[in-house]
């Protein structure tokens, strides 16, 4: 299965953090790990998931505060990791200006 933009949220195999305890977390932090929640897509193995993992804590992938991470598998390159901001008051006014500035300018000028 290839994923795309016909792909919905039915196709992806969902497990949240609610599963979670106190318990885990004291434990994931006693071996110097937390958990994080991770989305992983390998489309050669259909697998589209989303699921808590326990993470080293200086694994790429463990970040804080309003960054985001991602790690791209390629043949070529090996594993490349791409941190940037996420969410966040700044973040997401500008994107809402820039949702804006799209819709002004598709429909300026139609009514």
């Amino acid at each position: 299965m290839i994923w795309g933009l016909d792909t919905v949220l039915e196709d992806v195999e969902i497990t949240g953090i609610d599963c979670l305890t106190t318990d885990a977390l004291r434990l994931a932090d006693d071996q110097n790990c937390t958990i994080r929640l991770i989305a992983q897509s390998i489309p050669s193995r259909g697998v589209l998931r989303v699921s808590p993992r326990i993470l080293p804590k200086t694994h790429p992938l463990v970040v804080e505060g309003t960054l985001n991470a991602v790690t791209i598998e390629t043949d070529m390159a090996g594993e490349i990791t791409l941190i940037g901001k996420g969410a966040g008051s700044v973040e997401t006014a500008s994107a809402i200006i820039g949702d804006l500035m799209f819709i002004r300018d598709q429909y300026a000028g139609r009514y």
